[in-house]
């Protein structure tokens, strides 16, 4: 996370399974430097990223999207466990 000269960066995503049962956390810092580098970093992997719209979405493999099915019920079951 990038936010003028303050930088969060580590491991943690908001998620379920994160703000349930993984231990995972950030570092912060407040350094213009750091901001710097971490904007460069975020412009040259937007560059190189690939818009995926919705009709890319919907065009994706079966193989991928019964994994995606799958992986969701499982997730939802094991969210019942809690």
């Amino acid at each position: 996370m990038l936010a003028d000269e303050w930088v969060s960066i580590g491991s943690c995503n908001f998620d379920h399974w994160n703000l349930h049962w993984n231990l995972e956390a950030n570092q912060e810092a407040k350094d213009p430097k750091l901001a710097a580098d971490v904007r460069e970093l975020f412009e040259r992997n937007f560059a190189a990223s690939q818009e995926v719209d919705a009709e890319a979405w919907a065009a994706r493999p079966w193989g991928q999207r019964v994994r995606e099915w799958l992986y969701g019920v499982l997730d939802a079951l094991i969210m019942r466990l809690k």
